[in-house]
């Protein structure tokens, strides 16, 4: 499951000059790199919409690629996760 959310400008010790969600992008690749071979690995994603961290395109594209749906509501995502464990292979 990876949840892109909206970036808390308040908190202070975001590291600077390090862009937002860096590693959930950089780990959400390597899944759907997995998934280019093991079809069977079953992914959730969701990306709130005030999320402005970057390559939103590029995450909804390989969403798309692999028929996976993406939902703008962390509670939709988590009853689509739960629905995923849910059901059989």
């Amino acid at each position: 499951m990876f949840w892109f959310a909206a970036q808390d400008h308040s908190i202070k010790d975001y590291p600077v000059g390090r862009a937002y969600a860096q590693t959930s992008r950089i780990e959400l690749g390597r899944a759907i790199g997995w998934k280019d071979y093991a079809y069977l690995i079953r992914l959730g994603i969701g990306i709130d919409p005030d999320y402005t961290g970057g390559n939103e395109d590029y995450i909804k594209s390989c969403a798309k690629e692999h028929k996976i749906p993406v939902y703008d509501s962390l509670a939709r995502l988590c009853t689509h996760v739960v629905e995923l464990c849910q059901t059989e292979m």
